[in-house]
């Protein structure tokens, strides 16, 4: 039975956790907390439940709870979005609403925490608040069409949309896999022979979702904050050198110059606002696909 800890709350999801936990006995909570700090120096806890309001929440002791092959999992209410942010920018992952399904929590907090690997797939990421990932994970899979087969994989926990993305641009026929937002666990080093388009959503730099990618695409808001959060996220960046692509730019003369000196990477596209997305990022992609293709 798997052990779970949490930092003591005032919202209503910590008595939900309890209710559930004692009914179904799935799980057995041996700790509440009074700070993240305290949760990260528990040696019995095998799952850690913060909120974006817990005392000494951080990358420090997330990254010491994660290291040691805790899972940790992040609550907020529905609506509060600065509360998710800092969820985010700590390295919870995932990052879930309080009012979410207890048999969809219970799934999670029974499950031991999976070595993830997507070292055989081209990843899609980007920060929070970077629109646009979708689109351009189903732009980029239907690009790598011309190339062979191509699957589309969604793990992104917030908005699961690439099958729907994919699905639109297709006219309603899509074949591929959309894992969905809790089959994390299910990934392996090797998905498919055929190549795999992988829609990461909003994680971390330093997700290990993101080590050692066949390909890695960072999704970036073409806006003065936009290029701010992405600065931020680039801060614990630990990977390789991905591609970087600003999206929705209204005044592509303003922002690049900001996106060079801020974030220290020249765009391979940069996407204005368009009606039909999907097509419009295929046409500029699948030159590049064809030089990368032909070196």
């Amino acid at each position: 039975m798997i052990a779970v800890a949490t930092v003591v709350s005032s919202h209503p999801w910590e008595d939900m956790l309890w209710n559930i936990i004692r009914v179904t006995c799935r799980a057995r909570l041996v700790a509440r907390h009074a700070t993240v700090i305290h949760l990260s120096e528990d040696p019995l806890v095998e799952v850690a439940i913060v909120d974006g309001d817990s005392p000494g929440l951080g990358p420090g002791p997330i990254s010491r709870l994660t290291a040691r092959g805790v899972r940790v999992v992040g609550l907020h209410p529905r609506h509060d979005t600065p509360a998710r942010s800092r969820l985010i920018a700590a390295g919870v992952d995932p990052v879930l609403t309080d009012d979410v399904d207890p048999e969809v929590l219970l799934s999670i907090l029974s499950r031991p925490r999976p070595a993830i690997s997507l070292r055989n797939a081209i990843a899609v990421a980007g920060p929070g608040g970077a629109p646009g990932r979708t689109t351009f994970a189903a732009a980029l899979c239907l690009a790598h069409t011309i190339l062979g087969p191509a699957v589309g994989v969604d793990l992104d926990p917030v908005a699961p949309d690439l099958g729907e993305a994919l699905a639109g641009a297709m006219g309603g026929s899509v074949t591929g896999m959309d894992l969905g937002p809790y089959d994390r666990p299910a990934v392996t080093s090797t998905i498919s022979d055929d190549t795999t388009i992988v829609d990461v959503g909003e994680v971390p730099g330093t997700s290990p979702l993101l080590a050692g990618n066949d390909d890695l695409f960072v999704v970036i808001e073409g806006t003065g904050p936009g290029v701010e959060v992405a600065r931020d996220w680039f801060g614990s960046w630990t990977g390789d050198v991905p591609r970087l692509v600003v999206n929705r730019t209204l005044q592509p003369g303003t922002i690049l110059p900001l996106v060079r000196r801020h974030i220290g990477l020249e765009p391979i596209v940069v996407l204005p606002v368009v009606p039909d997305p999907v097509p419009y990022i295929m046409d500029l992609l699948i030159p590049l696909l064809l030089a990368d293709a032909f070196e």
